[in-house]
């Protein structure tokens, strides 16, 4: 399955996530990418910098890529969009489902929490403060 966007590969990354993002969007191994991203660093070398900090920059973390795709999905939810709605045939299945629902969100916040608390997110708020 194709992501819906290209994003940074939070996982993924030797520098910024920007060649094993456009991997996972591509479905192609990383290592190819990378080797592309050397050729194209040897031919065009100012470039290639320029545009590999670029997309470093305008390529969204893939955390909150899914974060977002999840908040959407749940507004529609709110909304009463009909094709959001859910059926349970019992109510032990809606208990499971809440749960599964809470602890996805719990599990969100507690790598939001980490990332904000991170020295990484520290340092780069002193320097947008710059």
């Amino acid at each position: 399955m194709q992501p819906e966007k290209v994003c940074r590969s939070s996982q993924d990354k030797v520098l910024c996530g920007v060649c094993g993002g456009l991997a996972e969007y591509w479905q192609v191994s990383t290592f190819w990418v990378r080797i592309a991203a050397i050729i194209a660093l040897i031919m065009w070398f100012p470039l290639s910098i320029l545009v590999y900090f670029v997309c470093c920059w305008l390529m969204p973390p893939s955390d909150l890529q899914g974060m977002s795709r999840e908040y959407h999905q749940a507004r529609r939810a709110q909304s009463g969009d009909p094709g959001s709605e859910r059926r349970f045939r019992t109510s032990r299945e809606a208990y499971q489902y809440v749960s599964d629902v809470f602890n996805s969100m719990e599990q969100r916040i507690c790598k939001m929490e980490d990332k904000v608390v991170s020295k990484e997110f520290q340092l780069n708020q002193k320097f947008q403060n710059l």
